[in-house]
């Protein structure tokens, strides 16, 4: 199982985030950026990932409480879709 790990504690915006996940992950060239976008990839066919977000207290306060809520639950939801996803989060 691939490893990627992910400090969201210096993401001050969605684009930030989407960013952080651009630059560690294999995500195609039409990726969109938004929650949308990353559940279709999360849940497409791929090696095994397992992905793990600290900082995400921090981003709260940064980004946005709804934000990361709304991305945590799309997480959870993706990984329950996909046999070959597992996610972590941490404060």
């Amino acid at each position: 199982m691939k490893e990627y790990d992910f400090d969201l504690s210096e993401c001050y915006s969605p684009d930030d985030i989407h960013s952080l996940l651009s630059d560690k992950l294999p995500l195609p060239e039409y990726y969109g950026g938004n929650l949308d976008a990353l559940h279709d990839v999360l849940t497409s066919p791929h090696e095994p990932w397992h992905l793990s977000f600290s900082g995400t207290k921090a981003a709260a306060a940064l980004v946005g409480g709804k934000y990361m809520r709304n991305f945590k639950r799309m997480c959870e939801n993706a990984a329950a879709e996909s046999s070959e996803l597992e996610i972590s989060f941490s404060e």
